[in-house]
């Protein structure tokens, strides 16, 4: 091989270097928001990334939470501590420092959850820690646990198990609200006199 083609060699090693650096120091800060993200919850990113999460979800494979709520993967508790990474039109990425750095995506699938990413950003994270003082013993395990018991009232149904999918729950007022375990299977909850009396596989 000549000097041109040594030299040439020479540059395409240094760019392929140059590159993964790059990827590399990129993975090690938090993700800038983007042009997308609302004003006001860019005003409170800069202030600070760390919140608590308000409802329990599960990350499918530890990664992946969708806001349609499936009960399927590791579940991650209501007040559990997190850092946001980055929002974007239809993805929050945060991370759950006292387990890892790994990034989970929660996805916003709007045409089940039929808000934005503003509303599901402002219902699933808070900067303080969910208060369940109000509720027994054994309605606060369940909580923790993201089961759904009898004698539950609603709030203490969404800190457990997260918000119902609108496109078949429309309202918090209805009598039944309708859960999905995974993409096919459902479960409804029924309401009396707004406490949880029965649970419908």
């Amino acid at each position: 091989m000549g000097p041109t083609g040594q030299w040439r060699r020479r540059l395409m090693v240094w760019g392929v270097v140059a590159a993964g650096v790059s990827l590399f120091l990129s993975g090690c800060a938090p993700r800038e928001p983007v042009a997308a993200t609302p004003p006001h919850i860019l005003e409170e990113l800069e202030e600070s990334r760390e919140y608590f999460t308000r409802v329990g979800m599960w990350a499918d494979r530890g990664v992946r939470v969708y806001g349609t709520n499936y009960r399927q993967g590791g579940h991650i508790p209501p007040g559990t501590a997190v850092e946001i990474q980055s929002v974007r039109d239809d993805v929050i990425e945060f991370t759950i420092p006292e387990r890892s750095d790994t990034t989970i995506e929660l996805v916003n699938v709007e045409r089940h959850t039929l808000v934005g990413i503003d509303e599901l950003f402002e219902r699933t994270f808070g900067r303080d820690p969910v208060d369940l003082d109000a509720s027994t013993e054994e309605i606060r395990d369940a909580i923790q646990r993201g089961e759904i018991i009898a004698g539950m009232d609603r709030d203490e149904v969404i800190k457990a198990r997260g918000y119902p999918p609108r496109h078949e729950t429309p309202t918090l007022e209805a009598t039944e609200w309708r859960y999905w375990i995974n993409r096919i299977a459902t479960r409804i909850v029924r309401f009396h006199n707004d406490e949880v009396a029965e649970i419908i596989e």
